[in-house]
């Protein structure tokens, strides 16, 4: 019986901790926009993620907007394309993104099409933000608890 209480507290220890995750795998961003109408706009995101860390989704909230015209509001784009861009120094060398290497990068772009409001603002912000930052950051203090935001006016 002593045996038996003592592996139910352990038991019951090891389910009650709390652990924190961190989803530490933003290494970089690119957020681009491309006229093509009038009022309409091409927005590609490119998120660098290590391959070490949690997988990023298929698609992307970004927002937008503008003080003059009121509009604060998003849009979300869908993935398009990912490249593992690990450089290595032999041809068939495994990254971590596709196989058992020790490290990796993989590239992943988002698109969308947004449509503006016609002739409302010259103020416009397009950004997006996300957590949390890589540890493998060297300028930063404490990258893994700290957010990536980027914008494009």
């Amino acid at each position: 019986m002593k045996h038996f209480l003592r592996f139910v507290v352990s038991v019951f220890t090891l389910l009650t901790t709390v652990h924190e995750t961190k989803a530490t795998h933003l290494m970089g961003a690119d957020l681009q926009y491309e006229c093509i109408a009038p009022g309409q706009y091409r927005i590609r995101l490119q998120l660098y993620r290590d391959c070490n860390g949690i997988a990023l989704g298929t698609t992307a909230s970004v927002n937008y907007q503008s003080t003059q015209c009121g509009v604060n509001s998003n849009i979300t784009l869908q993935q398009v394309g990912m490249v593992d861009i690990t450089p290595v120094c032999q041809q068939g060398t495994s990254t971590a993104c596709g196989g058992t290497g020790q490290y990796g990068v993989e590239k992943h772009i988002y698109e969308g099409i947004l449509n503006l409001p016609p002739g409302c603002g010259t103020d416009w912000v397009i950004s997006w933000n996300n957590c949390c930052r890589n540890y493998a950051i060297t300028n930063l203090l404490n990258p893994g608890n700290q957010d990536m935001y980027i914008e494009s006016c």
